[in-house]
């Protein structure tokens, strides 16, 4: 700062139009954010240099550079006000003046412009209409920019962390388009994105946005913040690591304890021991269920034994009356088992319509879904009301 005026040099140089001075001071690190006891901007002074047509500013302050010799490289006042915002100046903050109250560094550009010594020069105008159109253009994304971090900043304390997360990504993405992706505003932004990742528990993607954060110039309070953040991300997914591997090896220590308990549990000390077992009662099973032999064979279980289908009459007969069951009727297969071979001969076909009483009145209902109820007594008829 000066020592009579306690002013930045960088203001100094700003007010005096030395573009070059005020580049360097910014390459070298000098602080943006200074405002004015009116609060002006360092944005402010620099946009007054271009559009400020008193005969008093103009003698004091040198012309703008307007001209490059290459088509794609920006013109010296492009390059300051880029160098601004990347150093931390903030398009959104307002003027507090009686005259300007509320006006921001936009507003004052937009509502200036049109009274620009340099548009009304013949010889500066066209070249001036290039740069104040680029100018325009990086105050509008920064002033988007900067409106979408501070509806994420709302909605984080609301706790909505994922409409936040949306505002910083929306805010990073104005400010890839001109060349704004870069610097204090780009690290605030990554450090906003690494708390709303560290509260949702994603400490990864907070880790990752908080080295994409450092890697930017930035000013000491927001490195501190950043550094803070990567720390304790670095040690969530330490912890997270200790405690993976603790639960694998307990899972593991159960598991064979588990074997061993089972092992021990077997007759010969063998886990193979019960399907061994298994295997031989199934052997054992089988073999007892076998046919006797031809030479104690009776002439009844020798002709079962020599049977196709090895079964017994009464159970081939039930065979048949199963497969021609579509032909008998309804409930044939229960009929037969009911009644005997015959069937609906012997008794009641299930399907026959028999009157039941029911509440005081017959019904014709099918025969199947009678169900006769037998009381024993008054008393137990009584019981059920």
């Amino acid at each position: 700062k000066e020592p009579e005026t306690e002013v930045p040099a960088l203001n100094s140089a700003l007010a005096a139009g030395n573009a070059p001075v005020a580049l360097l001071l910014l390459e070298r690190g000098a602080d943006a954010s200074w405002r004015h006891k009116d609060g002006a901007t360092a944005l402010h002074v620099a946009l007054s240099w271009l559009t400020d047509a008193a005969p008093e500013a103009l003698a004091r302050r040198r012309p703008p550079s307007l001209r490059v010799a290459d088509a794609e490289a920006d013109a010296e006042p492009v390059r300051l006000v880029r160098a601004l915002i990347r150093a931390g100046a903030d398009p959104n903050l307002p003027m507090i003046g009686k005259a300007q109250d509320g006006v921001t560094a936009l507003g004052a550009f937009r509502s200036a412009m049109p009274g620009s010594p340099w548009l009304r020069q013949a010889d500066t105008a066209e070249d001036f209409t290039v740069v104040s159109k680029k100018i325009f253009d990086i105050l509008e994304a920064a002033e988007k920019a900067m409106r979408l971090k501070n509806d994420g900043n709302k909605a984080f304390s609301q706790g909505s962390l994922q409409r936040a997360l949306s505002s910083f990504q929306e805010a990073r993405s104005a400010l890839e388009g001109h060349r704004l992706d870069s610097g204090q505003h780009l690290a605030v932004l990554c450090s906003n994105e690494a708390l709303c990742h560290k509260k949702l528990g994603d400490f990864e993607r907070s880790r990752l946005c908080c080295e994409a954060g450092l890697r930017e110039p930035c000013s000491e309070k927001v490195r501190t913040k950043l550094e803070f953040n990567k720390e304790a991300a670095v040690a969530a997914l330490a912890a997270a690591v200790k405690v993976k591997v603790e639960v694998k090896a307990t899972a593991s220590d159960l598991g064979i304890q588990a074997a061993h308990a089972a092992s021990s549990s077997c007759p010969n000390g063998s886990g193979k021991s019960i399907v061994a077992t298994a295997s031989q009662s199934s052997s054992s099973s089988s073999s007892s269920l076998s046919p006797p032999t031809s030479s104690t064979a009776s002439p009844s279980s020798e002709a079962w034994s020599k049977s196709p289908t090895s079964q017994t009459p009464q159970a081939q007969t039930r065979m048949e009356m199963q497969a021609s069951g579509l032909k008998a009727g309804f409930l044939a297969r229960s009929g037969a088992e009911l009644y005997g071979p015959k069937g609906s001969e012997q008794g009641r076909n299930h399907s026959d319509l028999v009157k039941v009483p029911v509440f005081g009145t017959r019904h014709e209902v099918p025969f199947g879904k009678v169900k006769p109820i037998v009381l024993e007594n008054d008393q137990e008829q009584k019981g059920e009301d």
